[in-house]
């Protein structure tokens, strides 16, 4: 087993853009649930309408707060890419001068 980790810039760019690409996509995934519980509302009514409108409720927030996480953590992948990249510019700006 490797005991070390390879690493990139292009493939970290391509591991960002692929995450980001899922997580773009959760704001109009659950604007699509709120509105399909929006038109579930004039079929249910009463208690059993209650808890399923509580349960997506929680979901959502959940949701949120995941996405949330994710924007987050996207901005570190991001943030260590740059780093990745001006440090790599600096070993080779070193070798170069030998």
């Amino acid at each position: 087993m490797s005991k070390y980790l390879k690493v990139s810039a292009p493939q970290m760019e391509r591991d960002y853009q692929k995450l980001n690409d899922y997580v773009s996509q959760i704001p109009e995934l659950t604007d699509t649930v709120i509105l399909t519980m929006e038109k579930l509302s004039q079929c249910w009514e009463g208690k059993a309408w209650q808890a399923f409108q509580k349960q997506v409720a929680d979901d959502i927030e959940h949701i949120n707060r995941l996405y949330r996480f994710l924007m987050n953590y996207l901005s570190h992948m991001e943030a260590s890419r740059q780093k990745y990249i001006v440090s790599e510019q600096e070993v080779f700006s070193q070798i170069d001068k030998l």
